[in-house]
């Protein structure tokens, strides 16, 4: 009735309106009130206050604006009652503001708004989420209206105003408009950058000389003054980028003049100390550093390291300053001082500073003489690990290793350690000679601390004394260990020197490190140990046959110590970390494709070890590092194989001998040693070649199993049964023992065919005629069938049924007559109560398909018998040709085919009315999938031509690969002989 004007269009009578109520200021105060007033226990009460509040919002949006924002400019309201409606603005902003508010209205709010955040009593909390809102409604009112110049004739008069608050609302104020300026940024860059430098100016004028320390005091209100024009310029810096033509960084930045401005004033902030007597006055200096060191960087970006010769002066004095500053943070204490939250963050933004510089490349003079320090004072301290960092190498060993590969890799935890290791690396590409300091100096300094711990308490005057120098010079360690994790990568054949250097912590080091470090030492060595494992195992195609000869001790000495550390620790107890990174190190190494060739040569040297830790180990890592090198190491794994099956067998048989919580790692554990046997058996090779040793070794399994009602053990029985069954392509007598298993399962999973489905599968395909040698059998697989079918809720369970019906009737040809009537009635019933998905109605009717195939005129007669002969042939025959999988399309080809056996006269009467049709459908239905494959074979010939692939990748021995390298190739001829036919 709305939309029509007003009046009713059935009737053509005008429609009376309800009246909205016009709230006041103080009623929708009061509702503001209630909805957060703690002392209000009647819930009626606070949800009408919200429905008014609502209604207000979306019938009178501009109206409610209006109230809001009286609410938030009027100190006679109290705090909380002024911060709920500022959130109230935000909501409306996001519900309202795009669709049903006019430009003027948004206009006529922001200006409200920006005189509130410059009253004298606004709350720095309530005008920073005012700026928010004011941002927000900016971005919505259109460029042409000149509302910009609007508001900045409003920030001038706050300006221009003299009170402090005043003015530190219209700098607040100023970052807004500067966040949604567009198309006239370069104008209001020009006006506001000059204001600025004045406001700043002005601001200095109450400074006072700091005295001794040098600088000059500011009161805390002008330094928070100097904050906030910082933050404008960092404002106006930010809303550029170097990729967007449209965004050039604005002239006024470019100009001499103005550069000249900027920097004069950098330079009077770098100077400012606030009197310490609170908390924001201590640390404000801080911040007004952080602020100037921070612009700089972004001007050295956004002038595209092509600065102006002032700049660049400038820069060079900011430079050496960042660095001093860097050099006094490292000077004593680093540990403490990274761990108050300000300071590391100046030390953060100094360091990114220092490499931006770096990478503009004017300043090579200033890092050749800070070269050496910069990498022994500087980024070695700063890489030394902090206080989390020394608590969770003992209570915490995920959240250590995970911090050490950030640091190392993707450096996105931001804080000075990462932003050291980020430098590092650079400082070690653009300063020649940098990269052989750090690795000749972190070389030193862990063969030096390796010889103290040699030599022990001896050469001291007593064990206190010994123990204060170890503590002292592990924490140099431990960084120059990280130091060569993060440069690994620039180390090659070309810088033999260097790799020989860490190859001889490798060689000489290990043994002390490993046995008599602190549990930090150890675990950043064995951490050390699976990132260096690159430079160890340069690809072998660089290297001299002599040279690999050279490189595996070395390579066998880091794997063996990398086990014995795995093996010498536990994850219930502190050297929980050490382990852990040591279980990641040796990961790494058997994913790393230049180590596979290493493996290959010390694999008969290593495997007792892994067999060992199979029966000790108790770390989860452990077990997904053995599941790779069953993938890859088939052919050097066949020697070991017995050992192998028996531990694992033996890990999963521990989980029975006791009770294991879900979240124990004996229960993980034996979950992945499952998943190594089932790759174990997946692989044809090693199934062929180890079958009765794979049977054997799980022989404690099978006997455990008819005693357990553990689900998971059946379950993972019957992964493993499908598929040793259809690797061997056949059923040994010592899996029939198995089969009653099968009936188990099913009864526990509830009756849920899912899981014993792939055994079923092989079982029919591999061994029909020992199940048909016990009818027992067969009716046990008809009950499972037919009850799942009857019974199931979900549909996946439904086609698994249908699909065992059809394996009954493919497999057991001719033998299983007296259940040919029950499967066809079980399908019908199924029909008839209702199918969901069409891809399960297709499944059944498949199922009668394969029953034609199985007997065509006892099929017939069937369907006759009970009248269902029109209903299944009026749905199956439309939907012949959009059967989607090939399986699909056979069963039902083979099912029609099969009736064309019967002789014409035999047919029933309504089948001889439907046989043209049925008889077209089906040579449609053949030339579809004759098409198919015939495009299938001549795309696989043009555009995937097969590559060769090694015994190993295939996961076969060698006489299955000439076996089937034969057969292709009589393939290939043959394909080859049809195209030129063709």
């Amino acid at each position: 009735a709305e939309y029509m004007g007003g009046y009713n269009q059935l009737w053509c009578l005008p429609v009376q309106r309800p009246l909205i109520k016009m709230h006041t200021t103080q009623e929708v105060a009061q509702f503001l009130h209630t909805t957060f007033d703690k002392q209000q226990k009647d819930t009626a009460v606070i949800k009408n206050a919200e429905l008014m509040l609502v209604q207000l919002a979306a019938k009178q949006p501009q109206r409610c604006l209006q109230i809001l924002v009286e609410i938030v400019s009027s100190s006679a309201f109290p705090f909380d009652v002024r911060r709920a409606a500022i959130q109230r603005l935000h909501r409306l902003a996001s519900e309202n503001i795009e669709e049903r508010l006019k430009d003027s209205v948004l206009i006529e709010v922001s200006l409200a708004i920006i005189q509130v955040i410059m009253t004298e009593w606004m709350e720095p909390q309530l005008r920073t989420s005012l700026r928010r809102f004011l941002t927000r409604l900016l971005f919505e009112i259109d460029e042409t209206t000149g509302f910009v110049e609007q508001c900045f004739r409003a920030i001038s008069v706050g300006l221009a105003s003299g009170s402090l608050h005043t003015m530190k609302g219209a700098l607040v104020v100023m970052r807004a408009v500067i966040c949604v300026s567009g198309s006239g940024m370069n104008t209001v860059c020009s006006v506001v950058l000059p204001q600025l430098i004045a406001i700043a100016n002005k601001a200095f004028s109450a400074a006072t000389p700091a005295g001794e320390g040098g600088g000059v005091m500011l009161p805390f209100d002008f330094a928070d003054i100097l904050r906030l024009c910082l933050k404008v310029v960092q404002e106006m810096l930010t809303r550029f980028d170097d990729d967007d033509e449209a965004l050039a960084l604005p002239d006024i930045f470019q100009d001499s003049k103005s550069m000249m401005d900027i920097i004069e004033l950098f330079s009077k902030i770098l100077t400012v100390q606030t009197p310490p007597d609170t908390e924001p006055s201590r640390t404000l200096p801080l911040r007004l550093k952080n602020h100037v060191i921070d612009i700089s960087d972004d001007l050295l970006q956004n002038l595209n390291h092509h600065p102006a010769e002032i700049f660049r002066v400038f820069v060079a004095h900011l430079l050496v300053s960042a660095l001093d500053y860097l050099h006094g943070f490292c000077s004593s204490n680093v540990s403490d001082k990274k761990d108050d939250h300000l300071l590391e963050k100046v030390a953060s933004t100094s360091l990114g500073f220092v490499q931006t510089a770096l990478k503009a490349g004017f300043f090579y003079t200033i890092f050749a003489d800070w070269r050496e320090r910069l990498v022994v004072e500087v980024l070695g301290p700063l890489l030394q690990p902090d206080t989390e960092e020394k608590i969770n190498v003992e209570i915490n060993a995920e959240e250590f290793l995970s911090y050490a590969l950030d640091t190392v890799m993707d450096q996105e935890t931001e804080n000075a350690k990462t932003a050291a290791a980020s430098l590092l690396y650079t400082v070690a590409e653009h300063i020649d000679g940098a990269l052989t300091v750090i690795i000749t100096s972190s070389v030193q300094t862990i063969r030096g601390f390796a010889e103290l711990l040699a030599q022990g308490v001896s050469f001291f005057p007593s064990q206190e004394v010994f123990e204060r120098e170890l503590e002292k010079r592990e924490l140099s360690v431990d960084s120059a260990l990280m130091s060569i994790c993060i440069l690994v990568g620039m180390l090659s054949s070309k810088r033999a020197e260097l790799m020989q250097g860490v190859l001889s912590i490798i060689q000489d080091c290990s043994e002390v490190l490993t046995e008599r470090g602190s549990i930090l030492i150890r675990a950043r060595y064995a951490f050390f140990l699976g990132q260096v494992v690159e430079v160890v195992c340069i690809s072998p195609s660089d290297l001299k046959p002599e040279e690999m000869v050279v490189q595996c001790p070395s390579f066998y000495k880091a794997l063996d110590n990398v086990i014995r550390t795995i093996s010498a620790t536990s994850p219930k107890d502190e050297t929980e970390a050490v382990g852990m990174t040591a279980c990641d190190a040796l990961l790494n190494i058997m994913r790393d494709e230049d180590c596979q060739e290493y493996v290959a040569v010390v694999f008969a040297q290593l495997m007792p070890a892994f067999v060992e830790l199979i029966l000790r180990c108790n770390f989860v890592t452990f077990f997904s590092v053995m599941e790779d090198i069953v993938k890859v190491y088939q052919k050097e794994l066949l020697p070991f194989f017995r050992p192998l099956m028996d531990a694992l067998v033996n890990r999963i048989m521990s989980k029975y001998r006791g009770q294991a919580d879900r979240d124990d790692p004996i229960e993980m554990i034996a979950t992945k040693c499952w998943n190594i046997i089932r790759t174990i058996t997946d692989k044809v090779g090693l199934v062929r070649a180890c079958f009765y040793d794979i049977v054997q070794a799980l022989s404690p399994v099978f006997e455990v199993l008819p005693n357990s009602d553990e689900l998971s053990l059946y379950e993972d029985v019957m992964f493993v049964l499908s598929d040793l069954m259809s690797r061997t392509q056949s059923v040994p007598p010592e899996l029939w023992a198995l089969f009653p298993a099968v009936s188990r399962c099913y009864e526990l999973t509830k009756q849920d065919l899912g899981f014993v489905f792939g055994a079923l599968n092989a079982y029919l395909a591999y061994g029909s005629q020992q199940l048909l040698a016990q009818p027992a059998n067969i009716s046990l697989l008809f009950n499972m069938a037919s009850t799942t079918l009857a019974q199931a809720d979900d549909d996946s369970s439904r086609l698994e049924a249908c699909l065992l019906f059809q394996m009954l009737l493919q497999h057991c040809h001719g033998s299983i007559d007296s259940f040919l009537e029950p499967i066809i009635m079980a399908c019908v019933q199924a029909l008839e109560r209702g199918v969901k998905f069409m891809m399960t109605r297709c499944e059944l009717l498949e199922v009668i398909c394969c029953a034609f195939a199985y007997n065509a005129i006892a099929t017939l007669s069937i369907l006759e018998k009970h009248n269902l002969m029109d209903k299944y042939f009026t749905f199956l025959l439309p939907n012949v040709g959009h059967l989607p999988l090939t399986y699909d399309r056979k069963v039902v080809a083979l099912g029609l085919s099969s009736i064309l056996t019967v002789p014409f006269q035999r047919l029933p009467d309504s089948m001889k009315q439907r046989f043209k049709d049925m008889f077209l459908r089906l040579i449609t239905l053949l030339t579809v999938q004759l098409m198919e494959e015939s495009m299938g074979e001549r795309a696989k010939l043009l555009f995937q031509p097969k590559a060769p692939q090694s015994p190993a990748q295939l996961g076969q021995t060698q006489d299955d690969t000439e076996t089937e390298t034969e057969t292709e190739t009589e393939t290939d001829d043959s394909d080859g002989d049809e195209e030129e036919e063709e």
